[in-house]
């Protein structure tokens, strides 16, 4: 089974208290690498000497670093991992990365990796981090959609342009792949991202002091997956020209229930836009609890590029309405983001 981003339905996106998230949230003071195998369905050395050797890193490393296993071609592709395989860069395939850095892994030589990757994983787990991130899921089955909220916290000063990325990964994914055949069981499988742009929302962009938190939202329908079966990822990005290079990661598949303890649901806000598929105009229906800080709404493609702002100001407690033209925009996938200076969360929808 593969799943496209493009065809999640999306009716409704939640907006949780940021007095009780900030309260709920724990960031971690911890520094975990990524460890990402670009990789392809029809490479038969992916699924030999690279299957096991991936297999071999995550039993090594697990727990002190996160994991994607990134197919940049093939039928297992999803425009976030065309994206990332964009950013990360390399040629041919199995390949293997260490946040950025490619480990020029080969068949003959999978052993002296092996202990290099752990040694790097090592170090970086003893190591004091600039920021990390925590993460909090609610699986609402009813609505079988996952909702998501990330804090960042600074644990450290510094200084750049950071992003906070949320990802959907398959733990286990069941599915082709050369040579194995059609009943390959595939580990750590990237499928999605959950914010407007692959890379996430800016949580900061120069001078940022220790201390600083920012929050950032998303959600993403699971219908008809195995939710013990999934992954949430966070991903800190500093982006230094147009290549985004990895800071930190987290993960969690610890989903709570809309009717735990510590649920948020009664301070939820929603944010309604009917229809989500777009051929002339769609009606944009938010409802908010209390008054709070002043709120943006825009209209943003899969970059991250603002194409319109549909609000900015103060809103009082209560039910407002906007609406977003489809105009002469390029049909495709877009995103309705909405922010208020300290978190943003984004819903998708597509002009036709």
């Amino acid at each position: 089974m593969t799943m496209n981003r493009n065809v999640f339905t999306l009716l409704i996106f939640s907006l949780f208290s940021i007095v009780l998230q900030a309260q709920e949230i724990t960031v971690p003071q911890t520094q975990r690498p990524l460890i990402t195998k670009r990789t392809a369905s029809w490479c038969p050395f992916c699924g030999g000497w690279g299957w096991t050797f991936f297999r071999d890193v995550l039993d090594d490393n697990s727990g002190k670093a996160v994991f994607f296993a990134n197919h940049y071609d093939g039928i297992h592709t999803t425009p976030t991992t065309l994206t990332l395989s964009a950013n990360f860069g390399g040629v041919s395939q199995p390949v293997f990365f260490l946040n950025n850095t490619n480990q020029n892994v080969s068949s003959g030589a999978t052993a002296t990796a092996r202990t290099n990757i752990q040694n790097q994983v090592n170090t970086a787990w003893a190591t004091t981090p600039v920021v990390q991130s925590g993460i909090r899921a609610i699986h609402n089955s009813a609505a079988q959609t996952l909702n998501v909220t990330a804090k960042s916290r600074f644990f450290q000063s510094a200084s750049g342009e950071y992003y906070l990325g949320i990802y959907l990964v398959f733990k286990e994914f069941v599915g082709f792949q050369s040579p194995i055949g059609n009943n390959a069981e595939h580990k750590e499988m990237l499928r999605s991202h959950l914010t407007a742009n692959a890379f996430g929302e800016q949580i900061a962009n120069g001078a940022v002091a220790a201390g600083v938190e920012t929050e950032v939202s998303g959600q993403i329908s699971i219908a008809g997956l195995d939710p013990t079966k999934l992954r949430v990822v966070t991903i800190i990005w500093k982006k230094e020209g147009t290549t985004y290079r990895v800071t930190n990661a987290n993960e969690t598949d610890d989903f709570l229930a809309p009717s735990s303890a510590n649920d948020l649901w009664a301070a939820q806000q929603q944010l309604k836009i009917f229809p989500n598929i777009i051929t002339e105009s769609a009606r944009i229906e938010l409802q908010i609890t209390e008054s709070s800080l002043p709120w943006r709404m825009e209209l943003v493609n899969t970059s991250g590029q603002v194409m319109e702002t549909i609000f900015q100001g103060t809103l009082a407690g209560g039910t407002h309405t906007f609406s977003v033209e489809r105009g002469t925009r390029p049909a495709g996938l877009y995103f309705v983001r909405l922010s208020n200076g300290l978190r943003s969360t984004s819903q998708r929808v597509v002009l036709r």
